[in-house]
């Protein structure tokens, strides 16, 4: 028993080393990023599309979560199973929606903003 343990604490520690560098990397090359350097396949709008949708997928994620605590009051037995067998909550599909649909919302302000 206690060898599961000490191989379940050495996982999560080589789980949280991986992460942190790949934290570490990301850092390190946001800071030492070229802003004078030609855009990414000399298309301009390539950096703004990537950054648009790797912004769209964290605030979806992370909305997503704040909406399902939100609507704590539809029941988790409300759904169907769908055609894999799986279970499919009406609450995470709403949750999800929303979150998707806010993200947009979001950005799409934002860039109103920054267009004034």
């Amino acid at each position: 028993m206690l060898t599961l343990y000490v191989l379940i604490i050495l996982l999560v520690a080589a789980v949280l080393y991986m992460v942190s560098s790949v934290f570490v990397w990301f850092y390190s090359f946001w800071i030492r990023r070229d802003l004078d350097r030609n855009p990414l396949c000399n298309v301009s709008f390539l950096n703004s599309y990537f950054f648009f949708i790797g912004a769209l997928l964290g605030l979806t994620v992370f909305f997503y979560f704040g909406f399902e605590e939100l609507f704590f009051f539809i029941p988790n037995s409300w759904g169907s199973v769908n055609s894999e067998g799986d279970w499919s909550s009406t609450k995470d599909f709403i949750s999800a929606g929303f979150a998707f649909f806010s993200a947009i919302f979001l950005l799409s302000s934002l860039e109103k903003i920054n267009k004034r």
